[in-house]
């Protein structure tokens, strides 16, 4: 089995990262990278001051360059989205999820330029925080377009990173190794779980000494042209009614 683990809330200065990382077992560990700048306007604003990523953090994933077995990934830059953020600041409560970059269900399409840029800064920030060099892009919430695909190709990606409701397996579009990830729990080649949850798994541990590194991993096929289409248009319809749950 395949772990992304999505660093994102920090609950514990970085105890978990540390057994990680001591187990000697071979994760994707998917960044945020603006949580690598603390002095970011949106700390404050989008986020609480103090989200950023601790310095002990900073300080071990500067360690982690090098070791082979952690693949880094890289999740949008600032991991939200501006137009939906500002909605919900006119509405005054949150009635759209607004963490998602690439791709938003209520705003106009981004261009491939558009999406390049603030993905390579993204990936800048990552090497000039860390020194490595994200091969994973995890588009944040999962949504994203061909645009994002191309971008991420463009930039020089390994693997692209997508929300897997159907089962696909894991196969190969353009240039990309795209990797379907199911919820950790949910069953699959490649679990993700988000950092501050894996307290509420008792198994976790367990399940991940029997982690697989992601580069040995076997491609099945070329992109399944109808299911990997309707895979996204479920993404897109579970984001779209979790954002109807808000409003009641």
């Amino acid at each position: 089995m395949i772990f992304d683990i999505h660093l994102e809330k920090i609950d514990d200065h970085g105890e978990k990262l540390k057994r990680l990382i001591g187990t000697k077992r071979p994760f994707i560990l998917s960044l945020v990278p603006v949580l690598l700048n603390p002095n970011h306007p949106a700390f404050g604003t989008v986020y609480p001051q103090d989200y950023h990523y601790p310095e002990e953090v900073v300080r071990m994933l500067r360690d982690l360059v090098g070791q082979n077995r952690i693949t880094i990934g890289q999740q949008g830059f600032t991991h939200y989205c501006q137009s939906c953020w500002n909605h919900n600041a006119s509405a005054g409560r949150e009635r759209r999820d607004p963490w998602h970059e690439n791709f938003c269900l209520y705003d106009k399409e981004k261009r491939v330029l558009d999406q390049r840029n603030f993905m390579l800064t993204g990936v800048q920030v990552i090497e000039e925080s860390i020194g490595a060099s994200p091969d994973v892009y995890c588009p944040p919430n999962h949504q994203f377009d061909r645009n994002t695909v191309q971008a991420a190709s463009e930039i020089g990606f390994l693997y692209l990173a997508d929300r897997d409701f159907l089962e696909m397996d894991i196969h190969q579009d353009g240039s990309l190794v795209v990797l379907p990830e199911r919820k950790f729990g949910k069953g699959g080649e490649v679990n993700y779980i988000h950092y501050d949850q894996i307290q509420q798994h008792p198994v976790f541990w367990d399940k991940f000494y029997g982690a697989t590194d992601v580069h040995f991993t076997q491609v099945k096929d070329r992109r399944p042209a109808f299911s990997s289409w309707l895979n996204t248009k479920v993404v897109r319809a579970h984001k779209r009614i979790r954002d109807l749950e808000k409003l009641f």
